[in-house]
């Protein structure tokens, strides 16, 4: 005789096994849909090729060396020295120089105050709050080692009220010292297709800076300063490798990285001859490049070139030359 629990039991027994039924059921479903998915999954796109990288070579590359003479400069070597090329931060030397100028003319003294403007031009800045003051002398170490755009625009204003009354100086000044491929809209070198100059233009503006303000140029040989407890270092390396160099300016941008340099070494006596040692001083500019030291290298090798051209013993130099990086034009100076 069946019980009223047998039947309960025997209906439990078939529920268990109807679910059971029903999980094995739905697992095995989600299966066969899994591998159905993994067979008709489009195939994954092939990744692209790499990018090739860019030529070492670029052609907007500019230099120029001279020998510094009592009555002008003597060009040894130049690659298309009158191009048109983008400054950046040797932009300061001119903004330098017409402050040398009011410091000569005693209408700014190293000890007056500078106030900080409230326009901020980006790049490298020394971070003084707007309104803060600092000093003609602090503000010159700033533009010349720091390569502070906001104090060289704080100076612009000091100046001339405005930096696009300071840029009308920068301007004339630069007519004045015959840079005829040279326009500036900014006193700091932050990029912008009006502002323009040449290998050529800033060799002139940097030999003004050496004979008409020679009492001011050990700035530029400044390797450190302290400001407010922080250290700020020369942006140009090249200064602390190569012999003699003692200033003047870099500057980079991404159309490539700017040098005007000068260095300064003593020729030995040549009884032989008659000729008593003599100390020369060479100007460098380059511009353009991929990096710091294509830069550095380049300018230090066409450096040696011209105190070799110039009667200096050297067996060799420890400056790389590269053909593609080096020249715009291709024409390897004369081997060492």
């Amino acid at each position: 005789m069946i019980t009223r629990r047998d039947s309960l039991r025997a209906l439990g027994a078939f529920a268990l096994m109807a679910a059971g039924i029903g999980f094995t059921d739905d697992a095995e479903a989600a299966r066969k849909k899994g591998a159905a998915s993994k067979k008709t999954a489009p195939k994954a796109a092939p990744k692209a090729a790499p990018k090739q990288a860019a030529p070492a070579y670029l052609p907007d590359v500019s230099s120029i060396v001279v020998l510094v003479q009592a009555e002008g400069f003597k060009i040894l070597s130049a690659d298309e020295p009158h191009a048109r090329r983008t400054p950046a931060s040797v932009t300061k030397l001119m903004t330098l120089c017409l402050l040398f100028e009011a410091l000569d003319r005693g209408t700014l003294k190293l000890d007056d105050k500078i106030t900080m403007s409230h326009g901020r031009p980006g790049g490298g800045i020394l971070g003084l709050a707007p309104g803060r003051k600092i000093s003609v002398s602090d503000a010159i170490l700033a533009i010349a080692v720091k390569s502070a755009n906001d104090v060289s625009l704080s100076v612009a204003e000091h100046l001339a009220g405005s930096e696009e009354a300071f840029a009308a100086r920068m301007n004339a000044k630069a007519a004045e010292i015959g840079m005829r491929n040279s326009h500036f809209v900014n006193a700091h070198g932050m990029r912008d297709p009006d502002q323009y100059s040449s290998a050529y233009d800033l060799a002139q503006l940097s030999y003004h800076l050496l004979t008409v303000h020679a009492q001011h140029y050990h700035y530029f040989s400044t390797g450190s300063f302290i400001f407010n407890g922080v250290t700020h270092r020369n942006h140009n390396g090249l200064m602390r490798e190569y012999e003699g160099m003692d200033g003047l300016k870099t500057g980079m941008t991404n159309h490539g990285w700017q040098l005007a340099a000068s260095a300064e070494r003593i020729r030995p006596a040549d009884p032989e001859n008659n000729k008593p040692a003599t100390v020369q001083r060479l100007i460098g500019v380059f511009l353009g490049g991929q990096s710091k030291e294509q830069r550095n290298a380049c300018l230090g090798y066409l450096l040696d070139q011209g105190f070799i051209t110039e009667g200096h013993k050297l067996e060799t130099s420890r400056f790389r030359y590269s053909p593609t990086a080096c020249t715009s034009l291709r024409n390897k100076p004369s081997p060492l």
